[in-house]
């Protein structure tokens, strides 16, 4: 294996064509962490790095390292839906997205958030009330809010507890979706309602009654 120098004129443990592997390997998505790519070196090349070695290629290329998120995990057809979804809809222009109400329901606490919260300080200052993020027992408790955002504005914000059924649910599109369109003097034959896939969205209750409506729901 050739030994390059480096700009500071430390010799390189690896050549630049095999940095340029590594670099390959990484942006491709064919590898996702160090060790990884010291076993795929070691497999295809029978070079022995050491994971240190690689992360300093990795950094010395401008690669990060982080955390991966967690989210959920997408099966491949519904992958392809939302690939499908998404080329039917884009030649949609501007005019066609105002007439969308977007709606959603989401969990509001009483007291705090449930994410990391931040604060700046200087090194030897003491914590006080600000740095901490205080907490109740039992968390001080949540509960759940429904609302849609039209072109025009917000609408209409429920508190729906926290076991809404369907039932329940087609009771808020009857007056707060309505009273919402009512209130900015929208067009109801001119619309389009935005909901996810929850199953009390998609119920047959809801279902008929949305197919009852002048507005369109959005596929």
């Amino acid at each position: 294996m050739s030994r390059n120098v480096d700009e500071g004129g430390r010799p390189s443990l690896i050549s630049q064509r095999m940095v340029n592997y590594i670099w390959r390997l990484v942006t491709l998505g064919r590898k996702n962490n160090a060790v990884e790519i010291q076993k795929a070196l070691k497999e295809e090349f029978g070079i022995s790095l050491s994971d240190s070695t690689v992360r300093r290629v990795l950094k010395k290329a401008g690669f990060i390292a982080f955390v991966k998120p967690q989210k959920p995990l997408l099966p491949s057809q519904n992958i392809m839906k939302r690939l499908q979804w998404a080329k039917s809809h884009q030649h949609w222009t501007v005019d066609d997205w105002k007439r969308v109400i977007f709606s959603d329901e989401t969990k509001v606490n009483r007291f705090a958030s449930d994410g990391k919260a931040y604060a700046w300080k200087l090194p030897h200052e003491e914590l006080n009330s600000r740095h901490v993020q205080q907490t109740v027992k039992h968390g001080g408790g949540n509960t759940m809010v429904w609302s849609c955002i039209t072109w025009e504005g917000v609408g209409w914000i429920v508190d729906v507890g926290h076991c809404m059924n369907s039932e329940g649910y087609l009771e808020v599109l009857k007056d707060d979706l309505l009273k919402t369109m009512e209130s900015y003097g929208l067009d109801s034959s001119k619309m389009v309602f935005q909901q996810d896939n929850d199953p009390k969205h998609t119920s047959k209750v809801v279902k008929e009654w949305i197919d009852q409506q002048s507005f369109e729901a959005l596929e």
